[in-house]
C-alpha cells in the first residue's frame, strides 16, 4: 500500500485527474456510439418486419398499418403506400 501512495505522490494531481476524464470521456463516447448504432439497427430490423427483402414491397404488417391509419382516419396515407387489387 505505501508504494501505491509513494507512485501516486510522484506522479502528481494533474496527470491523474487528466487520467480519469480521459477515462470518463471515453466512456461517453462509447455510450453515444453504442446508442447510434442501436437506433439505426432498431429501425433497420422495423423496416424489415414491414417489407419484403427480396422485392422491398411491403407485406401483410404494413398492409394492417395503413390499412388502420386509413380507416381511423387519424393520418393522411399517401396514394403509393396502399394498393389493393
Amino acid at each position: 500500500m505505501s508504494s501505491l501512495v509513494v507512485l501516486l505522490a510522484s506522479v502528481g494531481t494533474l496527470t491523474i485527474a487528466l487520467v480519469l476524464a480521459t477515462q470518463r470521456c471515453d466512456c461517453g463516447l462509447r455510450s453515444v456510439l453504442g446508442l447510434r448504432e442501436l437506433s439505426i439497427l432498431t429501425e433497420s430490423h422495423r423496416l424489415q418486419a414491414l417489407t419484403d427483402d427480396l422485392t422491398g414491397l411491403g407485406n401483410r404488417r404494413q398492409l394492417m398499418l395503413c390499412s388502420t391509419i386509413l380507416f381511423l382516419g387519424t393520418h393522411a396515407v399517401a396514394k403509393e403506400h396502399l394498393a389493393l387489387l
